[in-house]
């Protein structure tokens, strides 16, 4: 039977590993890694391009498994990088025998991908409160920095972390009392009310501070502010 081109690797298949390395199960996060390698290196016949986007996915798992746990990512992610460019060259450049996967190269990164998930899963949890105020630090960093995005909200946010929109709500309401959707409504009306002392226009205020429309800004502004954008302006400039 002809071997199939394209990598399989599944959302089901990357949470069975960050669970099990989370719960500081090593043998069976290196089974499930192991598994996964097998089919797709040695069950499919992968290109060179193909086989590294594999490996990437694979390797941004246990990055995920490391933030999950609240441990920076280990020295090893970096040796499997640039095992994955070893290994992609060697696929272009070298005629290839059957079993080439099996080699000392592929052996090596097997190595580098396991000794990765001993790592992370040999780490003590860290105490999770000073983890999730670092969570929230994080957030409050990125909203900082990213308030003047239209397309700012929750869900981005939680994209950038790499954690899901409900999870990050959830801490940040428990750890600060407040909700993640006001702060980054608040962040940007402080931000306009910035501009505004300065003169700079209601209008051009509200597009360099993130609001969609002229309408949404001024209700927001209000809102937060108790006077208008308007009449924030007026009063600087009297």
């Amino acid at each position: 039977m002809e071997k199939r081109q394209i990598f399989e690797y599944t959302r089901e298949q990357e949470d069975q590993i960050i669970i099990a390395l989370a719960s500081h199960n090593v043998p069976l996060a290196t089974a499930y890694i192991n598994n996964v390698l097998d089919e797709n290196l040695l069950e499919r016949d992968l290109s060179p391009e193909m086989t590294r986007c594999f490996l990437c996915c694979l390797t941004e798992t246990l990055v995920r498994a490391a933030k999950k746990i609240g441990k920076s990512v280990c020295s090893q992610i970096d040796e499997i990088k640039k095992r994955m460019f070893t290994v992609k060259k060697e696929m272009e450049y070298t005629p290839l025998s059957p079993g080439w996967k099996m080699d000392k190269e592929m052996e090596e990164l097997r190595g580098a991908f396991t000794e990765t998930a001993r790592e992370i899963g040999e780490q003590k949890i860290v105490d999770r409160s000073s983890r999730d105020q670092r969570l929230c630090q994080e957030i409050v960093e990125y909203i900082s920095n990213n308030y003047w995005d239209p397309e700012l909200n929750v869900a981005k946010v939680g994209d950038y972390l790499q954690l899901s929109p409900n999870y990050i709500s959830t801490i940040f309401r428990r750890e600060t009392g407040n909700r993640l959707v006001e702060v980054i409504a608040r962040t940007r009306v402080l931000e306009a009310e910035k501009l505004l002392m300065t003169g700079a226009g209601v209008m051009t205020t509200g597009e360099r501070t993130g609001f969609n429309d002229n309408t949404t800004f001024i209700r927001t502004f209000k809102k937060y502010t108790g006077i208008t954008p308007g009449q924030m302006r007026a009063e600087y400039a009297s």
